[in-house]
């Protein structure tokens, strides 16, 4: 009977061991989960950034050539009209070149502290899990003994 009751109380330990281990380890791992991916989006916006630049450069370069093609041609009324087109187009290659420094910036000055705090959160979550792991054991511990 003694025998039953231990195997009994052991087993209850182990129940609620399996559940705070979830609950420890998935606590940490989702925070973990939710800041790679607000990284993931991050970098996905530096990339769509990236990529208005690369348009808005080609942008700038066919109003240039266009501007050239009509000075250098007979129709000298449009060349007003295309270099307001250019300038234009050289104000967005601007806005969209500070856009991209802007974020660039931004995620060098993040990187460190991201890495820092990950591998912080990591240590943490399994120093907690090890000591709650020790703590369970010891309890295990005194219903055997």
């Amino acid at each position: 009977m003694r025998l039953g009751k231990t195997l009994q109380a052991v087993s209850e330990v182990n129940d609620s061991q399996s559940i705070e281990d979830l609950a420890l380890l998935g606590d940490h791992l989702t925070q973990q989960a939710e800041m790679a991916k607000r990284a993931k989006e991050t970098l996905t916006l530096r990339e769509q950034l990236a990529q208005n630049l690369r348009s808005a450069t080609q942008t700038t370069e066919k109003r240039r050539a266009n501007l050239d093609r009509l000075r250098s041609g007979t129709r000298p009324e449009r060349v007003p009209g295309a270099i307001a087109e250019l300038e234009e187009a050289q104000r967005y290659e601007q806005y969209a070149a500070d856009q991209l420094t802007k974020a660039t910036t931004a995620l060098r000055e993040d990187l460190p502290f991201y890495s820092r705090t990950c591998a912080q959160e990591m240590r943490r979550g399994f120093r907690e899990y090890a000591m709650a792991q020790l703590q369970r054991e010891r309890a295990k511990l005194r219903i055997l003994g």
